[in-house]
């Protein structure tokens, strides 16, 4: 029985994973395990950040020495075992691809950080470097967005059964109507005793349309925490307000979010 002479290397670039099947001559099942071959042995003993001309020829003997070890028919089948390497390229080039479009499309996430100092501690020191100190306390901001304008968060009052407030009443002695009264008066002095005092951050988040109660953890980390903080950011020029809030929340709020908080900035401060 006559050997076959192996494939011949193509002299042109294969830059697609169907034209390599196609001139290797392998079906689907058996390209399917030589791409598994491939790519384990190429997560086992190469970088896969860097392009195969860049990799380190020890390291590449390694991977080789590995496929054939795991597929000894592809060296005598193929000329210098061509569709490894020809494989191994369109796999290292497409994860660099993939990562430089991760990284564009959200790598930018990571350069906005929380500052443990209050806004104004730092807005007095851009009076005498020239601009925001960047953060020491890394952070990452990847959340979820928060619900757009038309959502809006319902908030429940604490059932007031649950309390001791409930009054007994005696039924032998009372009529129906006097109860209902009495009930009726408990319950309110129940939720009387229940409601907390306002805080003046969730005051102002309130007043912007939409609210932006979802972010009232971004103002906590800005220093904004009572109404002194609040009426000192405000008394700022309106236009280092806007500068400083676009800075802040540029990358976390939607266009509608931000414009309603840049508006109600520029209502508070025209207001007598």
């Amino acid at each position: 029985m006559n050997k076959k002479d192996p494939f011949l290397m193509p002299w042109y670039q294969i830059r697609l994973v169907a034209d390599l099947s196609r001139e290797a001559d392998m079906d689907s099942d058996r390209f399917l395990e030589f791409r598994r071959i491939v790519i384990s042995s190429a997560n086992m003993h190469l970088n896969c950040d860097r392009r195969p001309e860049e990799q380190d020829i020890n390291a590449l003997e390694r991977f080789m020495k590995t496929v054939h070890d795991r597929e000894p028919s592809i060296s005598n089948r193929f000329e210098e075992s061509w569709p490894v390497m020809a494989y191994l390229e369109i796999y290292l080039v497409g994860r660099i691809r993939q990562n430089r479009y991760l990284n564009r499309r959200y790598g930018y996430r990571k350069r906005f950080v929380n500052c443990p100092d209050p806004i104004w501690v730092r807005y007095a020191e851009v009076r005498t470097t020239g601009r925001f100190r960047r953060n020491c306390r890394r952070e990452d901001r990847r959340r979820a967005r928060p619900p757009s304008m038309h959502i809006q968060r319902t908030f429940k009052r604490e059932n007031c059964a649950s309390t001791p407030c409930e009054s007994v009443y005696d039924r032998d002695n009372e009529d129906e109507v006097s109860q209902s009264d009495n009930s009726a008066t408990a319950i309110v002095e129940c939720e009387s005793d229940h409601i907390s005092p306002t805080d003046p951050l969730v005051d102002f988040l309130v007043s912007v349309r939409p609210n932006l109660l979802d972010f009232q953890s971004h103002f906590i980390d800005m220093g904004l925490t009572n109404a002194e903080a609040i009426d000192a950011f405000l008394s700022w020029p309106i236009d280092v307000q806007e500068n400083t809030m676009r800075m802040q929340f540029t990358q976390v709020m939607n266009v509608i979010q931000l414009t309603g908080l840049l508006v109600t900035l520029r209502e508070r401060q025209s207001a007598p």
